[in-house]
């Protein structure tokens, strides 16, 4: 910029107001390591106090024993009290909730497997960003069922798709889901000879005519799971929501066997990692992400495991995925289109610095797999600060106060239609714009949401 325009001022922002010390220093001495950058020396502001084994930087022998660690340590530091000043009291101090725990993955799809097998045996709430590993979830799984049954998949039968449901245990009454499913079965045996025009087909429609009629609200699933099962279904509506766009004139038999075909061959792969979440719910559960989905967030406690040589650094950074196939003369600058380590050493210093306090950072060798065998470099680099320990921190001596998720606004932006649908009826308001539930596509004498409302889930 000053190269291009005369007269230049350069005004550093450099006081860091979200994290401790102890991150502060340890990510500006990593990150210095760069030498194609404006000179920059971040400092903190004494946002958050240091305490010794706030940041640890471990190993361990294989990805079990990483993923039993931040298990132990999420319900170590789960209640311990973490400074958040408001405007009447300047010390004030609440206890860490599960969403105040991020734990950032350089790929989500490569990694998260061990952990939340390990979250789900300790019984603790998490959500995946983005559509990574959404049909491991129970509920999306028996979403998914129910749209194999509308396909008549012989391996799906109203006893099949019934247990699916059971299993997820979302707080249903057995006679509501008994009637859900035979209002499905009635929907199925109109596809092969319908009589009505399109839109009556919508895939969308007898998803949430489904879990109307079963009777589905937060306040009844078990085990306070409420927002985080909404969250997932949020995201299913949005798939669908992606397929029925392309093939919403499809014939009504041809689009259901379609979208059973996407939902079975390709809907877990079809998002990129990275991918964002039209919604806004922020239910209390650790979140799992990729590092370029955090940017911009911070957490009280964020865990960066599976630092892995040829991981991160990725093994792709210099960008030979892409210049095989394109000639690099062809592009013009095209140097500015190829990764370096320097890039991953950015993308990296992100990570540690989403922190406000706590920070867990981890390795561990992945078995029967020789390319990943040893730990990151940058893993490597943080021993070097004083701040970060080589052992497991023990929490119990700190203070403990009653777990109290964060209660924030967020910058959200409404259209007049969403306001239409808040004056109209605040429960399809609050599915659509914080659960991120689609409507189905109507048509245009059936726009008419005050009448749907009443009808589809109305309190």
């Amino acid at each position: 910029f000053k190269d291009r325009y005369p007269k230049v001022d350069q005004i550093k922002l450099e006081d860091n107001f979200r994290s401790s010390q102890g991150i502060v220093e340890t990510a500006r001495a990593f990150i210095e390591q760069n030498t194609a950058r404006l000179p920059k020396a971040m400092q903190p502001a004494s946002a958050q106090p240091y305490e010794h084994g706030d940041i640890c930087a471990l190993q361990f022998a294989d990805p079990q024993a990483e993923a039993a660690h931040i298990v132990a340590t999420a319900q170590a530091l789960h209640g311990v009290a973490f400074k958040e000043p408001t405007d009447k009291d300047p010390d004030h101090h609440r206890g860490l909730s599960w969403s105040d725990m991020a734990i950032l993955l350089r790929s989500v799809s490569g990694n998260a497997e061990p952990i939340t097998q390990a979250l789900d045996a300790a019984g603790i709430r998490y959500v995946i960003i983005g559509m990574n590993n959404l049909f491991d979830t129970a509920e999306a799984s028996a979403a998914r069922e129910l749209f194999y049954y509308m396909a008549s998949r012989l391996t799906t039968t109203e006893a099949t798709l019934e247990k699916a449901w059971k299993d997820a245990n979302l707080g249903f009454a057995k006679a509501d889901l008994v009637k859900a499913i035979a209002s499905a079965t009635t929907s199925r045996a109109s596809l092969a000879k319908p009589t009505e025009r399109f839109g009556f087909y919508s895939i969308q429609r007898v998803f949430t005519n489904f879990l109307a009629e079963v009777g589905i609200r937060e306040e009844h699933v078990p085990g306070d799971r409420g927002g985080v099962v909404f969250y997932n279904l949020g995201k299913f509506s949005q798939l669908i929501s992606d397929f029925e766009t392309i093939h919403y004139h499809s014939k009504p038999d041809e689009k259901y066997e379609g979208f059973a075909n996407f939902l079975q061959y390709h809907a877990a792969g079809a998002y990129p990692e990275g991918w964002q979440n039209s919604q806004y719910a922020s239910p209390d559960a650790v979140r799992i992400m990729t590092i370029h989905q955090a940017k911009g967030m911070q957490w009280p406690v964020v865990f960066v495991p599976a630092l892995i040589d040829h991981r991160f650094p990725s093994m792709n950074w210099g960008g030979r995925s892409v210049w095989h196939v394109l000639p690099a003369d062809a592009i013009p600058k095209q140097q500015r289109y190829r990764g370096t380590v320097e890039d991953e050493r950015r993308l990296f210093y992100v990570a540690i610095t989403r922190s406000q306090k706590f920070l867990h950072l981890t390795f561990a060798p992945v078995p029967k797999n020789r390319l990943f065998q040893n730990p990151s470099e940058f893993l490597t680099d943080v021993y070097a600060s004083k701040f970060v320990k080589r052992k497991a921190a023990d929490y119990s001596a700190r203070k403990h106060l009653t777990p109290t998720p964060r209660r924030g606004v967020a910058n959200v932006v409404f259209s007049f239609s969403d306001l239409k649908y808040f004056l109209e009826c605040p429960y399809q308001f609050k599915l659509r714009i914080l659960y991120g539930f689609n409507a189905p596509i109507h048509r245009s004498e059936e726009r008419r949401v005050g009448k749907e409302c009443r009808s589809r889930w109305s309190p």
